[in-house]
């Protein structure tokens, strides 16, 4: 770094504070090019403008996907040398170390597919992962006892959405994951079925012939019934037509809980895929597009009009705490943990206290980070803090 400057105002409205900073770099002592990974790239306002404005959090990336690729490639190869040195003696692990690098060779290999060869090209250069809802549902669990077991639990919605080169290279990165992802899973579910029922007989028979009894034998001949029925697949892809746009619905057969839909999604947009936790979450993407919804780039300029670095960045990062700390406050399950932690801190902690913190916390009610390198080297930084009540 050669240099830096900064400076701290009012957004546009009164209603939050920002933050710009300004940073020059020598880019003839940066070996590893990560300036040049930094650089941002046009256009890159078309992930904002297809994501909801009603959202938790969203982080999005902007740039060349192979020199992410090979920088990310190159810390963690760093950090495998540093927490497990070669030299060190593999007996002192409990367990084998955790390599990255190694999990994705195999899920290469489970695949039958190279990430470099077959991924990597098709990529283009926007990418963001959106917190679209906190959704709080009683789960009900099948289990041995009389009556469902039942349990309260936070599901969140989210959507991944990854920008192609083109329509034909997204639609090719949806066909990996319908036609080569979801076949292999079901491939290896059956096997492991199988195999389950191999071992179930084989130990039947062994008891069978130690307790030589005919009700043995014929629970043998039963299970070995079993063995021949077919398997059927566990998870299926259907096809469902919104508002234009075919969307593919992952199933899920014998789920333990009974009353939860779990239904990941995934769609084509242009020259976009889009990866949903739910069908609920892409239906919201879609009819953000058709006009129905309001889009994170229309509300993060009205609250910061002229701001041209929230079109142009190489990284963003959006969290709506308001949002977050009144979805979690609403939920059961914070309501009855509230007299517990009461309970817990012995009459130190009250009811008006968390609802004090819980105020204070909600005044701040949006943070947004942006970042973006330009052609001379120059990073320019925007944080902004939406305050309730500064105006």
């Amino acid at each position: 770094s050669i240099g830096m400057c900064g400076y701290l105002d009012y957004s546009f409205l009164k209603e939050g504070l920002v933050f710009k900073g300004y940073q020059k770099f020598d880019k003839t002592k940066d070996k590893a090019n990560i300036l040049d990974m930094l650089l941002s790239y046009e256009g890159d306002a078309s992930i904002t403008k297809i994501i909801p404005s009603d959202i938790i959090a969203c982080f999005g990336l902007s740039g060349n996907a192979t020199k992410y690729w090979n920088y990310l490639k190159s810390i963690l190869a760093m950090a495998q040398e540093i927490g497990y040195p070669q030299e060190a003696p593999q007996a002192a692990y409990s367990m084998p170390p955790l390599n990255p690098l190694a999990a994705l060779s195999l899920a290469e290999s489970f695949l039958g597919i190279d990430f470099e060869k077959d991924i990597l090209p098709l990529l283009g250069s926007n990418f963001a992962g959106v917190l679209s809802d906190l959704e709080e549902v009683v789960v009900e669990m099948e289990q041995a006892g009389p009556g469902p077991g039942k349990m309260p639990f936070v599901l969140p919605g989210f959507s991944l959405i990854l920008q192609a080169k083109d329509k034909d290279k997204a639609q090719a990165l949806k066909n990996i994951i319908t036609e080569t992802l979801i076949p292999k899973l079901n491939e290896h579910v059956k096997s492991q079925i199988i195999d389950a029922r191999k071992k179930a007989i084989e130990k039947e028979k062994k008891m069978s012939e130690m307790q030589e009894e005919t009700a043995g034998e014929s629970l043998s001949q039963e299970k070995m019934v079993m063995e021949s029925a077919p398997v059927k697949d566990m998870l299926t892809v259907g096809s469902q037509d919104y508002r234009g746009y075919e969307v593919s619905v992952l199933l899920i057969e014998d789920l333990p809980f009974k009353n939860i839909v779990i239904d990941p999604s995934c769609f084509v947009m242009d020259d976009k895929l889009i990866v949903s936790s739910s069908f609920k979450s892409a239906k919201q993407i879609i009819s953000l597009e058709k006009g129905f919804r309001d889009s994170l780039d229309s509300y993060l300029t009205q609250e910061l009009e002229d701001e041209a670095i929230l079109t142009n960045h190489s990284f963003l990062y959006y969290f709506d705490l308001g949002e977050v700390i009144n979805k979690v406050t609403q939920t059961n399950m914070f309501k009855s943990a509230k007299p517990f932690v009461m309970m817990a801190s012995k009459g130190k902690v009250t009811g008006e206290d968390i609802d004090s913190i819980i105020d204070v916390l909600n005044d701040i009610s949006l943070f947004v980070q942006t970042y973006r390198m330009s052609e001379d080297s120059v990073g320019e930084s925007l944080v902004y803090i939406k305050i309730e009540g500064l105006n």
